[in-house]
């Protein structure tokens, strides 16, 4: 490297090219003022979003508390989430916990159109298949009076509790206690119908759901019938069936299950598995009850309609469970979920038509 002056001027002679240090300065303020024009277009935008409505700004969407640790444990002081926002989170949060929505397995598709090669035992009615030999009774339940208490909180504050224990046999769905709400719901259980992803939080509640109930004979759990020979749920029926030997634990046959996809497809012109939905626990109780009783009472459901008279319904959809978010917000996910979801509001559209046939009445609230 060699430095030359020549008539005043400094040069910068490098690697055989010449370079004047002013050049070098101007190269150099260049750069400054590039990067300084970036820094100055961000606080420009920043300050355009200020007049934007909220809405349109740029927030962070999981904002929780106003000091979040960062990568390096330094604390940071953030804006909290807005009471809107929060909102809306909270209510998506508990919608997804609380529904877990599955996809249909392509063994279940397949055993649309396959014979069952399980080795369980169906009832001489042909109806219900016993999921455990070496204690089942082999006394199918039969009752003339039944009550079937929902899930929903349109039962909370009915006073009719007392008319549901009157019922020859109570049947209440999953995980629905009767402790603390007892006026409401009733005292008595004869029979929980029970999908196959709520009977671990029957066995959690054991203590308050079946230990409690000395009228409880029955459990019927209704899944896709590959659950019933692969996974955990053999060996929780099983362990059930040793601690509670008074039980008896069915599943609907696949003959109830054909009958039940019938009805859906002619009543709502769509099959189970082109609408992506999975039937709910009180479809398949009513299914039961058709079955096992000459007049039944239904308490705390509400008609196909009811979102839709009354959208501004705070009803919320479950009576024991709480947070527990509206249940029409529920009715309106499982609707528009594309698959895994229980269409709720349109199998009502099934069980107005089975009550024109049989004996079925709906109360609290009271169907047209």
């Amino acid at each position: 490297m060699e430095v030359v002056g020549l008539y005043g001027y400094s040069h910068l002679h490098v690697s055989g090219k010449m370079f004047s240090i002013s050049r070098i300065k101007k190269l150099v303020s260049m750069f400054f003022v590039v990067l300084c024009f970036q820094y100055v277009i961000i606080y420009m935008y920043i300050y355009a979003q200020s007049s934007v409505p909220y809405k349109h700004k740029l927030v962070p969407r999981h904002v929780t508390t106003k000091e979040i640790r960062g990568p390096t444990y330094h604390i940071h002081e953030v804006d909290p989430m807005p009471l809107g926002m929060r909102e809306r989170y909270e209510s998506r949060r508990l919608l997804v916990e609380s529904n877990h929505p599955k996809l249909i397995s392509r063994r279940e598709i397949l055993n649309e159109y396959r014979h069952s090669s399980s080795a369980q035992v169906v009832d001489e009615s042909g109806r219900f298949t016993s999921l455990e030999q070496e204690t089942n009774r082999g006394e199918t339940l039969q009752c003339g009076t039944c009550s079937l208490v929902s899930n929903s909180g349109h039962i909370l504050g009915s006073r009719l509790g007392d008319e549901i224990d009157e019922g020859d046999c109570v049947f209440r769905l999953n995980a629905a206690p009767t402790l603390a709400y007892e006026l409401d719901v009733g005292r008595r259980t004869t029979a929980r119908v029970v999908s196959q992803g709520g009977l671990q939080e029957v066995i959690a509640n054991a203590s308050t759901l079946l230990d409690n109930h000395p009228s409880l004979s029955t459990v019927f759990i209704h899944g896709p019938d590959h659950v019933f020979s692969f996974g955990s749920l053999p060996k929780l029926v099983s362990h059930l069936s040793s601690k509670y030997p008074k039980l008896d634990f069915y599943k609907p046959s696949s003959l109830v299950n054909s009958e039940m996809n019938a009805d859906y497809e002619r009543y709502t012109g769509k099959t189970r598995i082109s609408s992506g939905t999975e039937f709910s626990s009180g479809f398949h109780a009513l299914q039961i009850m058709k079955d096992v009783c000459s007049d039944i009472k239904v308490y705390g459901m509400s008609p196909q309609d009811y979102c839709r008279l009354n959208p501004d319904s705070t009803v919320p959809y479950s009576y024991f469970k709480t947070p527990s978010l509206p249940e029409c917000m529920v009715y309106d996910y499982h609707e528009n979920i594309e698959h895994g979801g229980q269409r709720l509001a349109t199998e009502r559209c099934v069980f107005s038509n089975w009550a024109k046939k049989n004996s079925i009445n709906f109360y609290s609230p009271t169907w047209k």
